[in-house]
């Protein structure tokens, strides 16, 4: 898995984390604790704010909650 730094917690098994690979690469980090479950649906944002919306309406779409 990349490296990244976790900008933002949604809930305690969700998080939105900026990778260091690229300066507009951004992931939904679900379950990132847990051993080979975790998942990432990544995409591209503007800046940190922007990142933290897109992410929250993704998980909202994806019935995360």
């Amino acid at each position: 898995m990349q490296e990244y730094k976790v900008i933002a917690a949604i809930t305690e098994y969700l998080d939105i984390v900026k990778y260091s690979a690229g300066a507009n690469l951004y992931g939904l980090l679900f379950a990132a604790g847990s051993a080979r479950t975790a998942q990432v649906i990544q995409y591209e944002a503007k800046n940190d704010d922007d990142a933290i919306f897109k992410g929250a309406m993704m998980a909202k779409e994806k019935g995360f909650f």
